[in-house]
């Protein structure tokens, strides 16, 4: 659980209210994941170019912050356990305070339809988007300058970099660890370095700790966000499951391939010509959108999560391996001599 400000602390953060006391806002509240909330970026640009007179106030988990500053789409971003941001409607002119939620996050859940992400959180903004449109990210150089300067002293080469997530996310979304340790093993044995990024456990579940990759140079928690933006924007290719570091690898236009199982991909990210989206192609594929309702329950499966077991690391491997061919640079012609 997210720790609340101190009084003194919220105070600092109230007090960049004060641009914004007296003229119009709009207030939207969106806390959760990092695939989310750039989900919801193309929706609250829409909105704020409805509204240019208003001030577009975002209120988000703490963690988000600094990514969602990055954005630059809000006019101010607040931390969401800043005391008193109960008050902010009162306190400021809005118009609107809105909280979109999706169907699958109400208790129980609802059936979420096989509809794009970002267009459904449009729909919860009273927006709509005229084509799916990812709000690009552009990573600050002081970002960049410190992840190049850690790559060059893991002797990493970016023209060989290739960053994998492996998670953690809902239990179901996970790729085996064998096949992510088969992957690497063949990615490296061509000369490629790979780097695992994400978290050693999960704040949903504490109990739960995910495994270094062999082969992988391990830098789980190792970034923040905006330097996470940084490393993703210098690899060659990222591969990782259906979590938030894809859609951050999407958003500072990294060609990627994400691993799906009961979620389906068209649902999720716009497919377009920088994405690969693999799934085993099982009759359960895709079972969060069940008309019914998820039917997963999130961590377990009734088919064993075979969606994500039966796709296999060469399946994967005969994807990456053609586009990151492509993805190389020209080699340098060599010296000629007289």
């Amino acid at each position: 659980m997210v720790e609340r400000l101190s009084w003194m602390q919220s105070l600092r953060e109230w007090l960049r209210l004060l641009p914004f006391m007296g003229r119009p806002c709009l207030i939207v509240r969106r806390y959760g994941g990092l695939g989310d909330l750039l989900s919801l970026m193309p929706g609250l640009q829409i909105l704020k170019e409805r509204y240019p007179a208003h001030a577009l106030i975002l209120v988000t988990s703490p963690s988000l912050v600094k990514i969602a500053t990055l954005a630059g789409v809000a006019a101010l971003v607040l931390p969401s356990n800043v005391r008193g941001t109960g008050w902010l409607a009162t306190v400021l002119r809005s118009t609107a305070d809105l909280t979109p939620q999706l169907a699958d996050e109400r208790q129980p859940p609802q059936p979420r339809a096989r509809r794009l992400l970002m267009e459904e959180f449009a729909t919860q903004l009273g927006v709509e988007l005229p084509s799916p449109q990812v709000v690009r990210l552009q990573p600050s150089e002081t970002s960049v300058i410190s992840v190049r300067k850690a790559l060059v002293e893991a002797k990493v080469s970016i023209d060989q970099l290739v960053v994998i997530h492996t998670g953690p996310s809902w239990p179901v979304k996970h790729w085996p660890h064998e096949h992510w340790c088969t992957l690497t093993k063949a990615l490296q044995s061509e000369g490629l370095a790979v780097v695992q990024i994400g978290a050693r456990g999960h704040d949903g579940n504490p109990e739960a700790e995910m495994p270094a990759i062999e082969h992988a140079l391990d830098w789980r928690d190792r970034l923040d966000l905006p330097e996470l933006a940084a490393l993703l924007s210098l690899a060659r290719l990222f591969m990782g499951i259906d979590s938030g570091p894809l859609h951050l690898a999407q958003s500072v236009g990294t060609p990627r391939i994400g691993l799906f199982g009961p979620t389906e991909p068209a649902s999720i990210l716009p497919l377009d010509s920088s994405m690969n989206a693999l799934t085993a192609g099982l009759f359960c594929q895709g079972c969060h959108h069940h008309p019914a309702g998820p039917q997963h329950w999130r961590t377990g499966c009734p088919h064993d999560t075979a969606c994500m077991a039966h796709l296999t690391p060469d399946h994967v491997l005969h994807t990456c391996r053609p586009l990151l061919r492509q993805l190389m640079p020209p080699a340098s012609p060599p010296n000629s001599h007289a």
